[in-house]
């Protein structure tokens, strides 16, 4: 009992200094350099009160808080222990607090078990217990998603509930439009869900049933794409699979629109990847970006709009250490903890006072809190 108890503290101390932006199709809430305080930037419906703004905004988050995660209408926060917060719109049960009332104020879900890993989305919302790695889900049910009614008969819940109940020791969940990807604590990749462009591999059927192992070991980091995955192993070489109509696997679309088979991609010593609807990124030890896929809204940040980019393309950009992305857009974290955007913004999710646009090149978001673009926002009109 004693060496559980010292392992969650060590892994809770471990995660605590853990914090990232949180991405929606139209909004980014991004933490401030100090971790105390967070800001948002693009469009969203919180507390019933609609913004949509081109400048980024203060947002209050617990203070204590190490994951947050968004959806259009509400926030979800673990904290340092790993208790689940909500507040926001609630009406199919989003903040998995029992009820569909909602909260203006964060509200604690008293009967939730401890999380690690949690995931906010039009969707519903996922999360693995800190214990065990076990799977819950609570919200929406997505029928594309769960399929299979007789297995998931209750998982329109208002509170987190137990799914996959076969299955456990989940380190890292990423979910894409109708499929999940899941990383066991050992490094073997499974799959649930929708089959139909291989994002899945060469898992057998348009539609899988249950968390199926999808052949590959060694993986320390997951990524779903709208219908592409991408896998990155522990010695840092990158995988992907799935849908490939712009290239985003790595392979001329002429030749296969949708790849079973996971790709590897010759790209060397990657520490970060990322995939949005239909492009893919990779971030070295070295601190180079490299993308590939669509560059039509300038996906692949080179400055150039080249429709299908199959091949890597270096990004123009150094010193990044970490990688996130959604929709169109690309959100990179330097070594100095600032924070750099490229691709499609029409919400102002970059927060650079207009939208609408393409950003061809990486630019540099104004998020710290000292700058002079957010102190001369004030707390009162956030949301």
């Amino acid at each position: 009992m004693l060496r559980s108890s010292i392992l969650v503290l060590v892994l809770m101390a471990a995660l605590k200094c853990y914090s990232q932006p949180s991405l929606s199709p139209l909004s980014v809430i991004y933490p401030c350099s100090d971790d105390e305080a967070w800001i948002i930037g693009g469009t969203s419906s919180i507390n019933k009160e609609y913004r949509s703004d081109s400048v980024f905004s203060f947002i209050d988050i617990l203070p204590n808080a190490r994951i947050v995660s968004h959806s259009y209408g509400s926030i979800l926060v673990l904290d340092n222990e790993g208790r689940l917060f909500g507040r926001g719109v609630n009406i199919r049960g989003d903040l998995g607090l029992g009820d569909t009332l909602p909260r203006a104020e964060f509200d604690l879900a008293e009967s939730a078990p401890l999380f690690d890993t949690l995931i906010c989305d039009i969707q519903g919302a996922y999360a693995l217990s800190i214990d065990s790695g076990k799977v819950y889900h609570w919200g929406f049910k997505n029928a594309e998603l769960f399929r299979d009614t007789d297995h998931v008969v209750n998982i329109g819940t208002r509170n987190p509930t137990r799914i996959f109940k076969d299955h456990f020791s989940f380190s890292k969940i990423s979910l894409g439009n109708d499929y999940l990807l899941l990383l066991r604590s050992d490094g073997a990749l499974y799959g649930f869900g929708g089959n139909e462009k291989k994002q899945l591999g060469e898992a057998q059927g348009s539609y899988i049933r249950k968390p199926t192992f999808l052949g590959l070991v060694g993986i320390k980091d997951i990524y779903a794409g709208e219908s592409h995955s991408l896998a990155l192993d522990s010695v840092g070489h990158v995988f992907c699979f799935g849908s490939n109509i712009m290239g985003q696997c790595g392979v001329d679309p002429d030749q296969n629109y949708y790849i079973s088979e996971p790709t590897q991609m010759a790209i060397e010593n990657v520490v970060s990847i990322a995939a949005n609807k239909l492009a893919s990124y990779a971030v070295t030890a070295s601190g180079e970006v490299f993308a590939w896929g669509m560059g039509l809204v300038g996906g692949m940040g080179n400055g150039d709009s080249t429709y299908v980019n199959y091949e890597p393309q270096k990004v123009l950009i150094d010193s990044i250490r970490r990688i996130w992305a959604k929709d169109y857009f690309v959100i990179s974290q330097d070594y100095n903890n600032d924070y750099f955007g490229w691709g499609q913004d029409p919400t102002g999710v970059f927060g650079l006072n207009k939208n609408g646009f393409n950003q061809y090149a990486p630019i540099k978001l104004p998020t710290q809190c000292l700058t002079t673009d957010i102190s001369e926002l004030s707390k009162e009109d956030a949301l």
